[in-house]
């Protein structure tokens, strides 16, 4: 952690706050004071607030990047629950899928390789060269808007990598403890689990479907690699070339004499295979890495020219004249060149011999593809459109692959989305429009593991699942299940009917969730799932009403990342300032899908304010006794009653926030605050102005 210029003098303030929090957290958990049960009948507008958090993977510790947007909606249900509403936040910690399961495959792999404890390469972040670095590290000067971590000096001769064991580490973990997370079910009992699936009822409906299709795949797991299962490349799809083979004739060069007797092909993968019937060279990159793979016998091989506007029937000879290429190596005019005569010929460009003569080339593009794959000369080809690596480490290829997929995009199903998502409040224009270009290329989606870990438990409220439920999951059948949440018949069950009826009762009085908050990079999945396949399994009157979305966070104006040093964990921050000063510089780092900034300068001026305004309340509140009684009197009476009635009023008239931008509400709040405060003092006789930077009082009374 960084000797930061903005740092306090003295801890005091903030053990004051921590010491604050938890006596309040210890009234909270004995009086169960967040524990919401829903009412008898079904809520009224504003009666009940229901919000969610995309649970978080649970691979790490949590940084400021998830606490960030889940302030979003704890500040929301604080509101709600303010004013009087019956409010359900749910959170847990998602410990299922391949990002689990790799981190303890790669912390396998990393003992077997490397012994136990591991003794890493120093040339690549050993933990021996970590800590020779840590003493100079901390005589280090530190800029005062930056964290310095263990680890900057060693990570930054290694680069961005880490190992699996290291990262375990930095949690402060022994290594007795962390051998023990090679076994993927342990992660369960330090970071509690939590999943529920809905695919038999999705494949009954038709929109799961089993089909050979190309996905990003990964060889050292054996399986598809999906968007979160990858450590690099999210979002990214394959990308299909045509492979053109053209024949080697004899005599071979030297470098294929090995292939002599076998039909040897140079393949050439392209976007444009109409472009191939131009072609006069086949360039070989001199100091270029090949490599000799079999592929289909063929014996054909295509040439013809193509007609662009403005360049003629011989477009290259016309640009290498225009500009002044003289050979090969003139590689600047050569892009220029190649990048004109490619876009207009696409655009622009007629066929004007071979069979397709007279067709435009968008239109004779399909047809030429198809001829050569028909006749043999080609092959379709895929790979990742940019590089992607897998969460286990590898890099991904693509594949041909049995698979099941959900095919989001159908057209019936994608009208219902369109729907949903007309209706919904985004809280911003950008998160609109990017759910609406997700749905406008959304597709069929790879769905199926061969493995991973999942857990399915009903937990009693235990989070462990250690302890045994009145229900078992067995009976948890498809049948419950619709009855509860579709509006199914009532099931043929071992479960009282009173306990179905009251599940069913609790689930319909808290759906649909009022809204789900997320960070911008999961619209192009996670919620656009969500939205597909709430519009699928529930009726109408569940489908989500709203999602709000926001952008990543930064620390101090720049990225964070634990390669830099640059990086603050949410347990770190808390400690740091306390959970009540972190909210605060939360708040204020910003709204919306821009990127964000959490400034330390701001959290440690979040622990002067809230301290101040505890000291100055304790000090009214102790002056209680001295105070007017009776009714209002005075114009600074009455002027004050009517603005609290006029806030109650606003208040009851409103569901939601006044203002989706909480850093603008959070300084109208402050500055609200201090000018009622400053009134106070000028208007109440006998008022005790306070020292200015007074400290609280470290041992005051209890307050609840």
């Amino acid at each position: 952690m960084s000797l930061n210029s903005d740092e306090p003098k003295s801890r005091a303030r903030t053990d004051f706050l921590l010491n604050n929090e938890a006596e309040v957290q210890k009234f909270w958990d004995e009086n169960k004071a967040f524990e919401a049960d829903p009412g008898n009948e079904s809520p009224s507008p504003g009666e009940k607030f229901f919000g969610n958090f995309p649970y978080p993977y649970m691979n790490g510790l949590l940084h400021l990047s998830h606490a960030f947007s889940l302030s979003k909606l704890e500040f929301g249900a604080a509101y709600h629950r303010l004013r009087g509403s019956n409010v359900l936040f749910p959170f847990a910690f998602h410990c299922t899928g391949m990002p689990i399961k790799a981190s303890a495959d790669k912390l396998a792999r990393e003992i077997q390789q490397y012994g136990y404890p591991p003794v890493f390469p120093a040339a690549e972040g050993s933990s021996a060269a970590v800590a020779d670095t840590i003493q100079a590290d901390q005589a280090d000067v530190v800029a005062p808007d930056m964290f310095k971590g263990k680890k900057s000096k060693a990570t930054a001769k290694a680069g961005a990598h880490k190992y699996q064991w290291e990262i375990m580490k930095s949690f402060g973990l022994d290594d007795e403890e962390i051998a023990r997370f090679q076994d993927p079910y342990h992660w369960l009992t330090r970071f509690p689990p939590l999943a529920k699936e809905q695919m038999r009822k999705l494949k009954k409906l038709g929109i799961v479907v089993k089909d050979m299709r190309y996905t990003i795949y990964s060889p050292l797991d054996g399986q598809p690699c999906a968007d979160h299962d990858r450590a690099t490349g999210e979002g990214v799809q394959p990308q299909e070339y045509i492979l053109i083979k053209m024949e080697v004739i004899s005599p071979f060069p030297p470098k294929l004499k090995a292939l002599e007797g076998r039909k040897v092909y140079l393949a050439a993968a392209t976007l444009r295979p109409e472009t191939m019937y131009g072609q006069t060279n086949c360039w070989v990159l001199p100091d270029g890495m090949y490599g000799a793979f079999e592929i289909n016998d063929t014996d054909v091989f295509i040439l013809t020219i193509i007609h662009i506007p403005e360049f003629g029937d011989k477009s290259e000879e016309k640009v290498c004249h225009d500009r002044k290429i003289k050979s090969q190596n003139d590689k600047e005019k050569l892009a220029e060149a190649k990048r004109m005569t490619y876009l207009k010929g696409f655009t622009d460009g007629t066929m004007i011999a071979g069979e397709f003569r007279g067709k435009r080339f968008q239109e004779a593009k399909l047809l030429i593809k198809s001829k050569p794959l028909e006749e043999g000369t080609a092959v379709l080809y895929s790979e990742p459109e940019e590089k992607v690596m897998s969460r286990s480490g590898d890099e991904c290829v693509v594949a041909l692959t049995d698979q099941w997929y959900i095919i989001y995009g159908e057209a019936e199903w994608k009208q219902k989305a369109v729907r949903c998502l007309a209706r919904m409040n985004t809280f911003s224009t950008d998160t609109r429009n990017g759910f609406e270009h997700t749905l406008d290329w959304l597709n069929q989606w790879a769905c199926s593991r061969s493995f991973g870990l999942v857990a399915h438990l009903l937990q009693n409220g235990n989070m462990y699942g250690k302890e045994i439920s009145s229900v078992r999951p067995e009976e948890m059948t498809d049948e419950v299940w619709d009855f509860v949440f579709c509006d199914g018949p009532a099931p043929k069950s071992d479960i009282p009917a009173a306990l179905l009826n009251k599940m069913k009762q609790e689930f319909e009085y808290w759906f649909p969730f009022d809204i789900r908050v997320s960070g911008k990079d999961l619209i192009q999945n996670h919620l656009t799932f969500c939205i597909y396949n709430h519009t699928a399994l529930l009726p109408e009157h569940h489908w989500p009403p709203g999602f709000r979305c926001n952008g990543h966070l930064m620390l101090n104006s720049e990225k964070m990342s634990e390669s830099t040093g640059n990086f603050l964990t949410l347990e770190d921050a808390i400690k740091k300032y306390s959970s009540d000063a972190t909210r605060y510089a939360l708040v204020d780092a910003g709204d919306g899908t821009d990127d964000a900034n959490f400034k330390t300068e701001t959290a440690n001026s979040g622990v002067m304010r809230l301290t101040k305004e505890i000291s100055w309340m304790e000090e009214v509140t102790d002056a209680e006794s001295k105070l007017r009684a009776g009714p209002p009197t005075t114009f600074a009476d009455q002027d004050r009653e009517e603005r609290r009635h006029s806030n109650k009023i606003w208040l009851a008239r409103r569901r939601h926030p006044p203002d989706p931008t909480l850093k603008i509400a959070n300084e109208y709040l402050q500055n609200s605050i201090v000018s009622m405060r400053k009134l106070l003092q000028e208007r109440e006789s006998g008022s005790k102005k306070p020292k200015k930077g007074a400290a609280p009082d470290l041992h005051p009374r209890k307050r609840r």
